[in-house]
């Protein structure tokens, strides 16, 4: 039984913070360095990353339809907002590959806890933000819905920078498409359409680093790792839902207030 707790903490644990502008990076580096904490095996960390990627195509699903089954005289659209994604993935790769190894150093010893500190910090800041830039009287008039290929690549490379532990994938790419003039909605869908080429090629890169060895799970984890993955799937649909809801009544504050006391802990762990 204590496995299928563990990963039923585990699953609801991902498919939240995965989703939710709070970091599930630096979560993860914070629970690691408190607690050592170790996530069971890379098999899982992949199919938890698998649950909430299906957690965007389920929410997301007539989006994706409406990209790939349309008519003859949408291709031309179609195809530039696929372009989009694609450029904006290749920003993201191109700003991350040269720093992946000092990426993969920021997660144990007390450098990594500091840089959380500064990250949570960061993040928070962007949460306020973000609240008082859709509060503005200037939001609803200089909103724009279509992207460009400069936004797109600027999206890409902040997407790239919150490969830092504690940086919010979602919060800070949201807030750089409502900052270049996206309406909330279409910075909201183009942040989570993106996510998807990202987790495909995170764990893909996860998967061709380790040894088939390391891919070995034993047969009386399969029932827990089952059950992990449902609770991401269905807490990460439930914190797309509950981020675009308060998206819409720019609360993410909150999430901002919750991010200063968490680094505030961090730091006093730290010292």
């Amino acid at each position: 039984m204590g496995s299928y707790f563990q990963l039923l903490v585990l699953g609801i644990v991902q498919g939240l913070t995965e989703f939710l502008p709070v970091s599930s990076s630096g979560h993860l580096v914070l629970a690691q360095n408190l607690t050592g904490f170790d996530p069971p095996g890379v098999l899982t960390e992949v199919s938890l990353h698998m649950a909430t990627l299906i957690a965007v195509l389920a929410y997301f699903r007539r989006d994706l339809a409406a990209l790939f089954l349309v008519r003859r005289e949408t291709i031309a659209l179609r195809g530039t907002y696929l372009f989009y994604l694609g450029l904006a993935t290749t920003a993201t790769l191109a700003l991350i590959y040269p720093f992946r190894h000092l990426l993969e150093a920021l997660t144990e010893g007390r450098t990594a806890m500091l840089a959380l500190v500064a990250t949570f910090t960061a993040t928070a800041a962007v949460m306020f933000a973000i609240d008082a830039l859709l509060r503005s009287p200037r939001a609803r008039v200089s909103e724009v819905t279509r992207l460009g290929w400069l936004p797109t690549v600027v999206i890409g490379l902040t997407q790239g920078v919150a490969a830092l532990p504690g940086i919010s994938r979602s919060g800070t790419t949201i807030f750089m498409g409502v900052l270049l003039g996206l309406k909330r909605e279409e910075a909201a869908r183009f942040s989570f359409l993106l996510f998807i080429p990202a987790a495909v090629v995170a764990m893909a890169y996860e998967l061709f680093q380790v040894g088939s060895g390391e891919l070995a799970f034993p047969r009386e984890l399969v029932g827990p790792l089952l059950l992990g993955c449902l609770a991401a799937l269905a807490s990460g649909i439930a914190a797309i839902h509950l981020l675009l809801m308060l998206l819409q009544r720019a609360r993410l504050r909150w999430f901002g207030v919750y991010l200063l006391i968490l680094a505030a802990f961090t730091l006093l762990r730290t010292l």
